[in-house]
């Protein structure tokens, strides 16, 4: 036995040193692993609905990408997902600082890594239509994420009904406004005994919910006007 062996077999019965157990090391890998699989899967989910909705958006003939409704279910639907996406960097951050060469890796890089690679998968899901799944699952799931996500064109394009929704283009003066609905067709719209319900001035409101009737193949009798949510 030569010195050196000798020297290590002292330090281990003085120090009492055991070996781990191969299914710790095992244990932490996978938890690891696991974690990245579902934090990137959650991600991409996120942002494969995301585009999904903004592609619907402009589809169904919204025209304003400021007044997304999605925007409030971003308050909701992507929590999950940067909770898990910070376990992620701080585990891998924490793995990498005990190998080698771990220092050259540094947190911000891996939370760049992580968003690139959620947005990667994002858009391959979005490819395959896992974004209009995802987007249906959460409407069929969760009210709050169909009332904030929920834009009712079909509501107000019934102007045989009484229901007319749109932008206003123009104040034509003399209680007239010139509106274009969500089919784009223009409507000639008599304002003068109508309620209005907004906060600003008709023509600076944008896109306004009318109720009253038609009187005409483009010409609307308004009762009450009110913004369009």
């Amino acid at each position: 036995m030569t010195d050196l062996e000798r020297k290590i077999l002292e330090t281990i019965q003085s120090q009492r040193l055991v070996p781990k157990p191969a299914y710790r090391f095992l244990a932490k890998r996978s938890v690891f692993w696991a974690l990245a699989l579902v934090s990137l899967m959650f991600g991409g989910l996120n942002f494969a609905a995301l585009l999904f909705v903004i592609s619907d958006y402009f589809a169904t003939g919204w025209r304003i990408l400021d007044n997304i409704h999605y925007n409030e279910a971003l308050l909701l639907l992507p929590v999950l997902w940067l909770l898990l996406a910070g376990l992620l960097v701080a585990s891998a951050t924490f793995g990498l600082r005990h190998t080698r060469r771990g220092f050259r890796y540094k947190s911000s890089h891996l939370a760049m890594a992580v968003l690139s690679a959620s947005l990667l998968v994002g858009i391959l899901l979005h490819a395959s239509a896992a974004g209009q799944t995802a987007h249906n699952f959460l409407l069929t799931r969760f009210e709050a994420y169909r009332t904030s996500t929920h834009v009712p064109f079909e509501e107000w394009s019934r102007p045989e009904q009484g229901m007319l929704g749109g932008t206003v283009v123009e104040d034509l003066g003399n209680g007239r406004i010139m509106l274009k609905d969500f089919k784009n067709k223009s409507w000639l719209v008599d304002v003068s005994a109508a309620k209005i319900n907004l906060d600003n001035p008709v023509a600076e409101e944008g896109d306004v919910a009318i109720e009253g009737e038609q009187t005409g193949p483009d010409t609307f009798r308004a009762r009450t006007i009110s913004e369009f949510d």
